[in-house]
């Protein structure tokens, strides 16, 4: 029975947030002519877990939000190890890509690599 077990869940999200945890993005701004009043600068996983417990019907644990860019690259990285880009062209435009640690200097240490997400419009 799927309702008596805890679901692990990661979704995608395909507005400019501020992402500062696996698990925590607070909204910057709507974009593509979405508008909901009351989510721009709150974190979007809170909401929807708040909204998935007020349902009461399953045990869904949010353990990673990505933005699309990032989605379509780690898809492409499952295949292939080399994938360095995400992009999406739709109802707008946005990239990601690779880069290595020590350019990054918003985060601590420079081992490894992480992924930049662009959201360049």
């Amino acid at each position: 029975q799927i309702k008596d077990k805890k679901l692990p869940l990661g979704f995608t999200f395909s507005f400019p947030c501020h992402q500062t945890k696996l698990d925590e993005s607070f909204l910057v701004s709507w974009t593509k002519g979405f508008k909901s009043s009351g989510v721009e600068g709150r974190d979007v996983v809170t909401l929807i877990r708040k909204a998935i417990q007020r349902r009461g019907d399953f045990d869904i644990d949010i353990v990673a939000v990505v933005n699309d860019t990032v989605g379509t690259m780690m898809t492409c990285g499952y295949d292939d190890h080399n994938c360095e880009i995400g992009l999406i062209v739709g109802t707008g435009s946005n990239a990601c890509y690779m880069e290595e640690m020590r350019h990054i200097d918003m985060v601590e240490g420079d081992e490894g690599r992480m992924c930049i997400n662009m959201e360049w419009g």
